[in-house]
């Protein structure tokens, strides 16, 4: 705890402290210096009586606080990087960390040479002390652990860092929580059982669909229109079909403002009616067709078990065999939040007024006929009120926020609509996974993502990056 929240902080500290001290010292010495207490051109008498107290105990004061700025870097070498591990080495702990003691003796000095300037009213011996001390600071913060390091461990470095290795790997088990690892044999059976292996309950779990390779083979099949687009990288999730758990690649069909015709981009287009994607598209795992039919290997489209506009499949309103499941079993196909959303959209319509937002597109539901609906969730920041629409306009650089009528008194604005920002707008101190998996939960679409407390100060612990650790 004391290196994780309590040693940062008094960095922080210290380091505020020192910044106000030097921007008062540069104060003080332009005051005096504008009215007279200091006199660059005179032979004698240069600094005033008061101005050299002044200068003395700020200048005191700045110093001491570099005596405790060393104090604390003693403990920042065990999180120290560079060298053969990461934390205490030979060099460190025979080079740096007396050094560092040192130097806090030297300025604890050169400090009280300043206080004493008070009363004595020179700078010699306080000018003489702070240049040894900024002397000794490279000579000893440099030059000697550089030294001990060529000479005393490079000629015999695997006997010199050994103790500070196993120290270092078992802080870093400590780190991980891996100190209690057992180890247990699996032998080897390099007898194949056909019969096993058909009815083996793993079989089902095999993947055959690359969720790398795949996803331009949603896009084309289950686009429906230009205007909605798949993310990047498909996910992979499980779900129980028939009884069984079945292994899914998904994707959340989600809206691409830029996919809109010329002739539609227009700002109540892109920011009131087409404000959401709709629906996930699912396919199996371990199925594919060839040549229109299912097969369980080679070359193939994917088999999907929930897919269309409107959404229909296992996940929807139908069992594996298509026959509909019992009312009210489906899942709201509406995504307003995801990695793909447009920047901002403004929703909800005016009391009696008709709905807007597209939801299913011309063609895909009742022939001929769009269907429309309006946002009912709890999110998004009214904007009905002049003020809040005139916060907006500047924040957004959008004018059509007070003059365009579809902002009205019951209208809603929403925005930071990815869930990896969401999340670290309301949790900062987890460190969130770059990809966000679209499941079905409770009648519903959400994204589940994986979030880290992680720190980079665990005393004598080998560092990691997140991205290597997951990857």
């Amino acid at each position: 705890g004391f290196y994780i929240f309590t040693l940062p902080w008094l960095h922080w500290l210290v380091d505020f402290a020192m910044t106000a001290l030097v921007v008062g010292l540069i104060a003080s010495l332009l005051v005096h210096y504008i009215y007279g207490g200091i006199r660059l051109q005179a032979r004698t008498g240069k600094v005033s009586g008061p101005a050299q107290v002044q200068i003395s105990v700020l200048l005191g004061l700045l110093v001491l606080l570099k005596a405790v700025d060393y104090y604390l870097d003693r403990f920042d070498l065990t999180s120290s990087n560079g060298g053969l591990v990461t934390g205490m080495t030979y060099a460190r702990e025979h080079a740096v960390l007396p050094s560092k003691n040192i130097l806090i003796a030297i300025a604890v000095i050169c400090a009280l040479l300043f206080f004493a300037n008070v009363f004595r009213r020179t700078w010699m011996l306080p000018g003489v002390g702070l240049a040894l001390f900024a002397l000794s600071a490279i000579l000893l913060g440099a030059l000697w652990p550089a030294m001990v390091q060529r000479f005393q461990v490079k000629p015999d470095e695997p006997d010199k860092e050994s103790s500070y290795i196993a120290q270092n790997i078992a802080k870093t088990q400590e780190a991980y929580n891996l100190t209690d690892i057992t180890y247990t044999q699996y032998p080897a059976d390099t007898k194949l059982d056909t019969a096993k292996v058909k009815t083996s309950p793993s079989l089902p779990g095999i993947r055959l669909l690359d969720p790398s390779v795949v996803r331009d083979a949603f896009e084309q099949l289950q686009q429906q229109k230009g205007y909605y687009t798949v993310h990047s990288v498909l996910d992979v999730d499980r779900y129980q079909v028939d009884g069984a758990e079945r292994d899914m690649v998904v994707a959340a069909r989600e809206m691409n403002i830029d996919g809109l015709p010329d002739a539609q981009k227009n700002w109540a287009n892109q920011h009131t009616v087409y404000t959401h994607g709709y629906g996930l598209i699912a396919a199996y795992g371990n199925q594919r067709t060839q040549d229109g039919k299912e097969v369980t290997s080679g070359d193939g489209q994917p088999i999907f078990a929930e897919n269309s506009l409107p959404p229909k499949g296992v996940l929807t309103g139908e069992e594996a065999d298509g026959t509909p499941k019992p009312a009210g079993t489906g899942y709201e196909g509406r995504i307003y939040f995801g990695e793909n959303s447009p920047d901002y959209s403004i929703v909800g319509k005016k009391s009696g007024g008709n709905d807007v937002e597209l939801d299913v597109p011309q063609g895909e539901g009742t022939p001929g006929e769009s269907q429309t609906s309006t946002y009912d969730g709890k999110g998004g920041v009214e904007v009905g009120g002049i003020f809040t629409k005139l916060l907006y306009a500047v924040k957004l650089g959008d004018p059509n926020m007070v003059l365009s009528s579809r902002v009205h008194e019951d209208s809603k604005i929403l925005y930071d609509r990815s869930p990896r920002e969401r999340v670290q707008k309301v949790a900062p101190w987890l460190t969130v996974d770059s990809d966000a998996l679209p499941a079905v939960v409770d009648g519903k679409i959400v994204w589940i993502l994986d979030g880290y407390t992680v720190t980079d100060k665990f005393p004598l612990s080998e560092k990691r990056s997140l991205q290597e650790m997951t990857s």
